[in-house]
């Protein structure tokens, strides 16, 4: 029987939907493409882990990593040439195949991986949903480039600014903002 998971978002699920809503309304161009996109998986992407033992293994926990990566996205693009709206948006929409990836009942710890998710990856089952919403190759690109290597799962390796960043910030939330009763021994680099 799975073990019932205790972590919960440091903040309550209204406040997270707020910062949710005002990302969306930072992506320019791109925010109609972020809200069908979320908004063809809302329930589970509001509800689903992160991973499965990583990070952010925890009811809400998808959500919590992508806020933090959105918000580490936002803060950094001020700094350096890059389109911030795309940078935003593809933080925003980098780990959507995750919920096709993992069986998930609420309440309790992930343990599994759809069949899909053994074979296929979220990082290609994100970007063929995505697909179904936009042709904008750059964005398609942070999805796909997110993991940062071929050897950690990426199909490309980050080929623009946009997706450096969105790479980098996903680095810092899964190392370093995950959970913090995982031992630093058990963080993957």
């Amino acid at each position: 029987m799975a073990k019932r998971m205790e972590r919960m978002p440091k903040f309550g699920m209204g406040v997270l939907k707020d910062q949710l809503r005002y990302l969306i309304s930072e992506c320019g161009k791109h925010e109609g493409t972020v809200l069908a996109t979320l908004g063809s998986i809302m329930d589970p992407f509001l509800h689903w882990p992160a991973s499965i033992i990583k990070h952010q293994a925890h009811e809400h926990g998808l959500l919590t990593h992508t806020l933090q990566v959105a918000e580490h996205v936002k803060e950094l693009a001020v700094n350096y040439y890059v389109d911030k709206p795309l940078a935003i948006a593809g933080a925003l929409l980098h780990d959507i195949g995750k919920v096709d990836e993992y069986i998930f009942v609420r309440g309790r710890r992930p343990t599994l991986r759809s069949r899909n998710g053994q074979l296929i990856g979220h990082v290609t089952m994100g970007h063929a949903r995505a697909m179904s919403f936009t042709d904008d190759t750059e964005l398609l690109h942070i999805i796909l480039s997110h993991h940062g290597r071929q050897e950690w799962g990426s199909p490309k390796e980050p080929q623009t600014r946009e997706a450096w960043l969105v790479h980098l910030c996903d680095m810092i939330s899964s190392r370093v903002g995950g959970d913090p009763d995982r031992p630093n021994s058990e963080v993957r680099t």
